[in-house]
């Protein structure tokens, strides 16, 4: 993989960023959050091999739209169960602050664990007997 503060990456990542950052304002969803899980994408494929350009776009692409959905339903469990459950929980941690650390952690998982464990959970279900 290609350092990432070279001079054609930075173009790319810069682009892609603000590519992203257009597609949040066109669906609705919260910008920010969709860059965190761009960076959780990035992150995630630091552990990966090196593979073409094409199928890292697509990898963070869709870190980025999964954790545009899912991210603020995480935000809000997380923070309704820590709430309730831990009494250290500071009362100021609520949703919106945990909306981007979620973020960043569900584009870490996106493609690596959340969508596998998505298509296993479907072929379980497939097998099931009616």
């Amino acid at each position: 993989m290609t350092e990432p503060l070279s001079g054609t990456a930075a173009l790319i990542n810069v682009t892609a960023a603000g590519g992203i950052a257009v597609l949040g304002v066109a669906t609705g969803l919260h910008p920010g959050v969709l860059l965190a899980g761009l960076a959780g994408g990035y992150w995630a494929l630091t552990a990966l091999p090196s593979s073409g350009g094409g199928s890292r776009i697509a990898f963070l692409v869709v870190s980025a739209l999964v954790a545009g959905y899912l991210a603020p339903v995480a935000a809000t469990v997380a923070a309704a169960a820590a709430a309730s459950m831990l009494p250290w929980w500071p009362p100021a941690a609520t949703q919106d602050v945990l909306r981007f650390p979620a973020g960043l952690l569900v584009g870490f998982l996106a493609v690596r664990w959340l969508g596998p464990a998505l298509l296993r959970r479907a072929k379980t279900v497939e097998e099931t007997p009616q």
